[in-house]
């Protein structure tokens, strides 16, 4: 539980890190993979 916690924490900073970050269409592709592996 605890684990899942600081997982939440973590995702939820590197998605506001993530969204922050101004992004072209390029990087959007590496924005989204880099998503799907922090869900993962």
């Amino acid at each position: 539980m605890c684990a899942a916690g600081a997982d939440r924490y973590s995702i939820n900073r590197a998605r506001v890190m993530l969204t922050s970050m101004p992004f072209n269409k390029k990087d959007e592709s590496t924005k989204n993979r880099l998503v799907k592996s922090i869900k993962s």
